[in-house]
């Protein structure tokens, strides 16, 4: 299990790096043009990130969560 812990912790930092790396241009671009100036597939790219993200992260928490609970 650790080997698959290690995997989560490595794609969650590898999909948020695109999810900032897309999320600061089209907040940019939301302030100073429009919000309705951003590409369907940029808010689709950054939900399914965010999503990504939000799963591992979750995934990740319950493993020590479950861990720290077996321990006492």
């Amino acid at each position: 299990m650790p080997h698959l812990m290690k995997e989560l912790y490595i794609f969650r930092i590898f999909a948020l790096f695109p999810l900032i790396g897309i999320v600061i241009p089209d907040i940019a671009t939301g302030l100073h043009v429009s919000f309705s100036a951003i590409s369907i597939e940029h808010i689709i790219v950054d939900i399914t990130l965010l999503i990504c993200v939000c799963v591992c992260s979750l995934g990740i928490w319950y493993n020590e969560y479950r861990g720290l609970k077996t321990a006492h």
